[in-house]
C-alpha cells in the first residue's frame, strides 16, 4: 500500500475557471507517475463543525467538482484504495473559483491551508460565452486592441480591421456592455489601448429586432465584449497624427477618448488620401481595397451612466469620401449545352458620397419596479457617379456585341428607426410586463441618366430615368413574462406593424427627331404597397446550472397589397407558423455543446413585385414578378466548445446549416447581343452546410499557433434560358496564425490562408477548380525610443478558366522614433507598396457565373508624419 502525501496544492494559471463563483474544482493526481487518481472519494466539510457539505468522486481525468459553495473556510477529506487519506484546508472569499492539483506521494503529511485568490486562466467558458484573460495574451507597449485580437485563438482580424470570429464575421463590438462607439466596429479596436483592457468576451447574442420584441426568434449576432479593468477609475488616451509624402499623399487624424466611469467620450476626426484603414500612420492600407480614396469624417460618440437611475449613449458623425476606381471586369456566364458567354469590361468611374449619421440610446429606471428604454438610428446620405464602361461580349470567343456606356447618377438616401419599450416588474420575481414601440423609414430617391452607344449590335440607350421609394411602417409589441417553479420561465408575445410604401419610376427617352426626352410608358410605372405584419407566439426557458433550454413557436400572419395604376388593389396574404429552439448544455467548465434552430419567413421587396421593366443597366434588363412568394428560411447550427484545462488551449467546432424555400432567385434569358433579361422568380433546392474547426496551440519558449478550418458546401440555383441550372460549390479554406515574441522587443505575427474552390455547373456539365493563398506578416521590434514595423502582404490567385494566375506582394516599411523624452511627442517614416504593384483581384462565384474584378491601388509613396500620442 502506497501511502499519500500531499506535497501541495500548485495554482495553475492554465486550469482556472472564474466562470463557476464559489466553486472549487481539483486534479488528484499521483506525484510519481504524474497520472491521475481515478475514482478517489473526496469529501467536502464544513471546517468548524466538520459537518459533510458534498461528497464527489474524481472522474476520468482526476478532476473534482464542488460548486455553489459560500465564502469561507472547508475541509477537504480524500480517500482511495491503495492511498492513506489525506487532508487539506480551503478559504474561499470573493466567491471565486478554483483549481488544485494535488500531487500525492508516499508520505503522509497534512497539506497546509491554501486561500484561494482567484487567478485566472487565458481562457474559460461560461454557457455559450469564451472569455479571454488578457493577462495572458502580451501586446507591445502602446499597443491596441487589434493588435490584442490578432493574438487571440478563434479570433482573426484582417488587414481592412474586419473581424471574423469561428468562421463568422463579427457584427458587433460593444465596451463594457455598451455600444460605446455605436455602429463603427473599428473605431473600438483602433483606439483603445490593450493595457487598460481586462477581458475579451466572444459570444453569439439575439439580435436588435429580437431584442426589441422580448422574444428570442433563434437569429444570432456575433459579438465582441472589450472588457476594461475595474482598476480603471477615468482614463484619458488618444494620438494626434499627422504626415505628407510624394505624389501629393497627406494624412490628418485625431481621436482623444475618455473611458472610466461616469461620463466616456470619444472626439474624433481625419482627412486623408493614403487610403488608411486607421487614423494612425501606421495603419497602413492593405493593397486590397479597390481604387483611390479621399476622406473626411468628424464625429463624437458620448456614454453618461448614473448607476441605477439612467445610462445614454449617442453619436453624430460626418463623413465624405471622394474614390477613383478603374476596373477591369472579367465574367464568364455558363450557358445550356455547353455555351460560354463572356463578358469583359473597362470602367473608369468616380463616387463621392456625403453622409449624417445618428445613433442614440437611453434606459432610464423610472421607479424601483418600472424602466423605459429607448433606441434611435438615422442616416442621411448623397451619393453622385460618374463612369464610362466599354465592354465586349462574345459567345464561345464568337464576338456578339460590343458597347460604350456613360452614366451619371445621383441618389439621395434617409433611413432610420426608432424603437422603445416600457416594462413593468412585479412583486412575483419574475412577472414582467412590457410594452413596445417602433417606427422605421427607409425613403430613397435617384436620377440616372444613361448614354449607350452600340460599337456592335448592341443597340443605342439613351434615356433619364428618376425612381422615388418612400417607405415607413410602424408597429408595437406587447409582451408577458411569468416564472414557472423554480427554474422555468414562460413568455408570451404579440407584435403588430403597418407599413405603407411607394414605388414611382419615370423613365424619358432622347427623341433624335425632337431633340427633347419623352415619357417611355413600357418602363415608367407607379404603385403603392401596404405591409400588415402580425406575429404572436409563445417562448419558454428552462436554466439550471448545467442546462438552458430555450424553446419557443412563432405565427406569421402578413397581408401584402399592391396597387400598380391605374390597376385595382391585389392582396396576398401569407401565414406560416415557424418553432424556435435552441440548447446549451455545459459538461464542465471545460466543455460545452450548444444547439439552435430557427425558421423565418421574408416577404419580396416592393421593386421585385412591380411587373415593370428597369433598363437602367441595358445590357442587364429587369423585369419585375407580381406573383412571388415569401422565402422561407430553416437554419441549424450546433457547436461544441472545449478548452484543455492543462494546456489551456481551445478546441471550437461548429456545424451550420441553412435550407430554403420559394428563395427567390433570377430567371435569365440571353439575347442575340449578348445582353440578358432577368426575371425574380421562386426556386427550390438551395441550401448550405459548413464545419468550422478552430484549434489552438502554445509552447512554453516558442509561438502560440492557431488553427482555424472552414469547409463548406453549397448549393445554389436559377434558370437559364429556361433550364434549370445548379452551382455545386465546395471550398476549403485555412487560416493558420503564428504570433511569437523574442526577448522584450520583438514581436511576429503570421497569418498563413489558403483556399481551394470546385464549382461544378449543371447546366453546362462543366466545372472550375481554383486555388488561392494569402500571406500576412507583420515585423516590429521595438524599445522606448524606437519602433520599426514591416508588412508583407501577398496573394495569389490561380489560374481560373480564362483568367490567368496573378502574384501580388505588397510591402509596407514604418518607423517612428520618440523625439521628446518629456512629451509623448514621436516623428514617423513610412514606405507604401514598394514593389509598386498597381492592382488588386477580387473574385465571386454565382449561380453560373464567375466573376473577377481587376482594380486599381494607391500608388507608391513615401510619408514623413508627427504623432501625439496621450496613454
Amino acid at each position: 500500500m502506497k501511502s499519500i502525501l500531499a506535497l501541495g496544492v500548485l495554482l495553475i494559471l492554465g486550469h482556472l475557471n472564474v466562470f463557476g463563483q464559489g466553486s472549487i474544482e481539483g486534479y488528484i493526481m499521483d506525484s510519481t507517475l504524474k497520472k491521475p487518481i481515478i475514482g478517489a472519494n473526496a469529501v467536502l466539510k464544513n471546517y468548524l463543525d466538520t459537518t459533510i457539505i458534498e461528497r464527489a468522486v474524481t472522474d476520468l481525468n482526476g478532476l473534482i467538482i464542488y460548486r455553489n459553495l459560500k465564502n469561507g473556510k472547508y475541509k477537504l477529506s480524500i480517500t482511495s484504495i491503495g492511498y492513506d487519506m489525506a487532508t487539506v484546508n480551503i478559504r474561499i472569499y470573493n466567491r471565486k473559483s478554483i483549481i488544485d492539483t494535488l500531487f500525492l506521494k508516499n508520505k503522509s503529511t497534512q497539506l497546509k491551508e491554501v486561500i484561494v485568490k482567484g487567478m485566472r486562466p487565458p481562457m474559460i467558458l461560461k454557457n455559450d460565452t469564451l472569455e479571454y484573460n488578457t493577462e495572458s495574451y502580451k501586446t507591445r507597449a502602446g499597443s491596441k486592441t487589434e493588435d490584442l485580437l490578432k493574438k487571440l485563438p478563434g479570433i482573426t482580424v484582417n488587414r481592412e480591421s474586419e473581424v471574423e470570429a469561428r468562421g463568422k464575421d463579427v457584427q458587433s463590438i460593444l465596451v463594457n456592455g455598451e455600444k460605446f462607439f455605436g455602429n463603427d466596429l473599428k473605431k473600438a479596436i483602433q483606439n483603445i489601448p490593450s493595457n487598460l483592457i481586462d477581458k475579451i468576451q466572444l459570444y453569439d447574442s439575439q439580435s436588435e429586432e429580437s431584442k426589441y420584441k422580448g422574444v428570442d426568434d433563434g437569429s444570432r449576432v456575433t459579438t465582441i465584449n472589450i472588457i476594461t479593468k475595474k482598476s480603471v477609475n477615468t482614463n484619458y488616451f488618444g494620438d494626434l497624427t499627422g504626415g505628407f509624402g510624394t505624389n501629393n499623399i497627406y494624412n490628418l487624424a485625431t481621436n482623444f477618448n475618455s473611458l472610466g466611469r461616469g461620463l466616456n467620450y470619444n472626439v474624433f476626426g481625419q482627412t486623408d488620401n493614403a487610403s488608411l484603414t486607421g487614423g494612425n500612420n501606421d495603419k497602413f492600407p492593405s493593397g486590397t481595397l479597390p481604387g483611390i480614396s479621399d476622406i473626411k469624417n468628424i464625429g463624437l460618440n458620448l456614454f453618461y451612466s448614473k448607476p441605477s437611475k439612467f445610462k445614454v449613449n449617442g453619436s453624430i458623425q460626418y463623413s465624405s469620401s471622394h474614390n477613383n476606381l478603374t476596373q477591369d471586369r472579367s465574367i464568364q456566364n455558363f450557358l445550356p449545352e455547353g455555351h460560354m458567354q463572356s463578358n469583359s469590361s473597362v470602367a473608369n468611374s468616380e463616387n463621392g458620397t456625403k453622409g449624417l449619421l445618428y445613433n442614440l440610446h437611453l434606459e432610464a429606471r423610472i421607479d424601483s419596479t418600472t424602466t423605459f428604454s429607448m433606441d434611435g438610428n438615422f442616416n442621411s446620405q448623397n451619393t453622385e457617379l460618374e463612369s464610362v464602361t466599354h465592354t465586349i461580349i462574345k459567345k464561345d470567343s464568337i464576338l456578339t456585341g460590343e458597347s460604350l456606356s456613360k452614366l451619371r447618377s445621383k441618389s439621395a438616401i434617409l433611413a432610420g428607426y426608432v424603437n422603445g419599450y416600457l416594462s413593468k416588474h412585479f412583486k412575483n420575481k419574475g412577472r414582467i410586463v412590457s410594452l413596445g414601440f417602433n417606427f422605421n423609414i427607409n425613403n430613397t430617391f435617384q436620377t440616372d441618366s444613361i448614354l449607350l452607344q452600340s460599337i456592335y449590335n448592341t443597340g443605342q440607350v439613351n434615356q433619364v430615368s428618376k425612381n422615388s421609394l418612400p417607405q415607413q411602417s410602424y408597429g408595437f409589441t406587447l409582451n408577458y413574462t411569468e416564472p414557472i417553479q423554480k427554474h422555468g420561465v414562460l413568455r408570451f408575445n404579440y407584435s403588430y406593424s403597418y407599413g405603407p410604401g411607394e414605388n414611382r419610376r419615370k423613365t424619358m427617352s432622347f427623341d433624335t427627331k425632337t431633340n427633347l426626352y419623352d415619357l417611355e410608358d413600357s418602363t415608367s410605372s407607379q404603385s403603392k404597397s401596404l405591409l400588415i405584419y402580425q406575429q404572436p407566439g409563445i417562448n419558454y426557458t428552462f436554466q439550471t446550472s448545467r442546462l438552458i433550454l430555450n424553446t419557443g413557436l412563432s405565427f406569421q400572419f402578413e397581408s401584402l397589397q399592391n396597387t400598380y395604376l391605374p390597376l385595382n388593389p391585389a392582396t396576398t396574404r401569407y401565414i406560416n407558423i415557424y418553432p424556435v429552439l435552441s440548447t446549451n448544455y455545459k459538461f464542465s467548465n471545460y466543455k460545452t455543446l450548444v444547439f439552435n434552430y430557427h425558421g423565418s419567413i421574408n416577404p419580396p421587396g416592393i421593386t421585385l413585385l412591380q411587373p415593370v421593366i428597369n433598363n437602367s443597366d441595358p445590357l442587364n434588363i429587369r423585369l419585375g414578378n407580381a406573383d412571388l412568394k415569401p422565402t422561407k428560411t430553416h437554419s441549424f447550427s450546433i457547436s461544441y466548445n472545449e478548452i484543455n484545462p492543462k494546456t489551456n488551449q481551445p478546441f471550437l467546432l461548429s456545424l451550420n446549416s441553412s435550407i430554403e424555400t420559394n428563395q427567390i432567385v433570377d430567371a435569365i434569358s440571353t439575347l442575340p447581343s449578348g445582353a440578358q433579361i432577368s426575371k425574380p422568380i421562386n426556386f427550390n433546392g438551395n441550401y448550405f452546410i459548413s464545419l468550422n474547426l478552430t484549434k489552438g496551440y502554445s509552447f512554453k519558449t516558442g509561438p502560440r499557433v492557431n488553427f482555424n478550418t472552414a469547409i463548406t458546401y453549397r448549393q445554389t440555383g436559377n434558370l437559364i434560358n429556361n433550364v434549370v441550372n445548379f452551382n455545386r460549390n465546395i471550398s476549403f479554406q485555412e487560416n493558420l496564425s503564428l504570433s511569437n515574441s523574442f526577448g522584450e522587443n520583438f514581436d511576429l505575427t503570421l497569418n498563413v490562408q489558403p483556399s481551394i474552390n470546385f464549382n461544378e455547373y449543371s447546366v453546362s456539365k462543366t466545372s472550375s477548380n481554383v486555388f488561392n493563398n494569402n500571406i500576412l506578416l507583420d515585423a516590429t521590434w521595438y524599445n522606448d525610443n524606437w519602433k520599426i514595423t514591416g508588412y508583407l502582404t501577398n496573394l495569389y490567385y490561380g489560374k481560373l478558366l480564362e483568367n490567368s494566375a496573378k502574384w501580388f506582394t505588397f510591402i509596407n516599411i514604418f518607423l517612428e522614433r520618440r523625439i521628446s523624452k518629456k512629451a509623448p511627442l514621436f516623428g514617423n517614416f513610412s514606405i507604401f507598396n514598394l514593389l509598386n504593384n498597381k492592382t488588386n483581384v477580387m473574385r465571386t462565384f454565382n449561380e453560373n457565373t464567375i466573376q473577377q474584378l481587376n482594380n486599381n491601388t494607391v500608388k507608391p509613396y513615401c510619408m514623413v508624419g508627427l504623432k501625439w500620442s496621450l496613454q
